[in-house]
């Protein structure tokens, strides 16, 4: 009876060796974990706006027309800075040079607000602006 026992108790642990190998092969086949969720952008959205007065930019008749208004993203303004008005209106691109990572364009209405939203270019650290009247001389 005792041998009867121990065949017993050693099948018994066979048995549990079985199901512990049984269950770690189950989970090998388990579905991987979740992938990492990614870190967040680092996207700067600027939103400017821009008011023009009910009498912005008179013709002749003093009559207040539209202006177009250059938005520039630099690196560096110091050649905006140094720039005069026609070198801006007639060669922006030449003038500010590598300084000018974009331009944008938008025409601002007598008596209206615009806002203008737009990514921000990682090397720019300077927001510069021409607006561009009529007669700039008054």
């Amino acid at each position: 009876m005792r041998s009867r026992f121990l065949v017993g108790a050693a099948s018994t642990a066979g048995a549990w060796s079985l199901a512990a190998l049984s269950l770690g092969l189950l989970a090998a086949c388990a579905q991987p974990p979740p992938p990492e969720e990614p870190d967040p952008c680092n996207v700067q959205v600027v939103t400017l706006r821009l008011y023009a007065d009910d009498i912005i930019n008179p013709n002749e008749g003093d009559r207040p027309r539209p202006v177009q208004v250059r938005l520039y993203q630099l690196s560096n303004d110091l050649r905006l800075q140094n720039a005069k008005y026609d070198d801006i209106l007639l060669r922006d691109a030449e003038t500010l040079g590598e300084d000018m990572l974009k331009r944008d364009e938008v025409t601002v209405y007598p008596n209206d607000l615009v806002e203008i939203k737009f990514e921000r270019i990682p090397e720019a650290v300077f927001l510069g602006g021409a607006a561009m009247f009529r007669d700039p001389q008054g």
